[in-house]
């Protein structure tokens, strides 16, 4: 009987790490919403360590854009909007959208609407992802409630 030597040094992550991490994330922050979810429960919920989710992701941010898989990147898409009159803010989302629509994301953005359709926990993903990354600079300085 011929036994293996112990491995020393870090173990590297396998796609079967990183997709747990993504379906805890999922879950997560689905029921508890992007504040209510830290990194440390992710690797539980994963069963992995904490590290092996830093070692994917740059941080909960990324986690969070990665877990809901959108068709494009809201920092690019929406760049400036803030810095626009709260007037300008409504057309110049809807030509982001508009350009999204016409461009090379139209499959991305078709699949993602279709998978979120009719699924509890990923309504809930679209609600958070809307209002922090979208809603949250359309409303920069604007009066009332949000």
């Amino acid at each position: 009987m011929s036994l293996e030597p112990l491995r020393r040094g870090r173990r590297s992550g396998s796609d079967h790490s990183r997709e747990a991490i993504l379906v805890a994330a999922r879950k997560l922050f689905a029921e508890q919403g992007f504040d209510g979810t830290s990194l440390r429960q992710v690797a539980r919920e994963a069963s992995v360590d904490p590290a092996m989710v830093h070692h994917f992701f740059k941080g909960k941010d990324e986690l969070f854009a990665s877990s809901v898989e959108l068709p494009a990147d809201p920092e690019q898409v929406l760049a400036g909007v803030e810095t626009l009159e709260p007037e300008a803010r409504a057309e110049a989302l809807v030509r982001a959208v508009v350009r999204l629509w016409e461009g090379p994301a139209q499959p991305g953005l078709v699949a993602f609407v279709r998978g979120t359709i009719g699924s509890k926990a990923k309504t809930a993903l679209l609600r958070e992802t809307v209002s922090r990354t979208i809603l949250s600079r359309v409303m920069v300085g604007v009066q009332g409630p949000c």
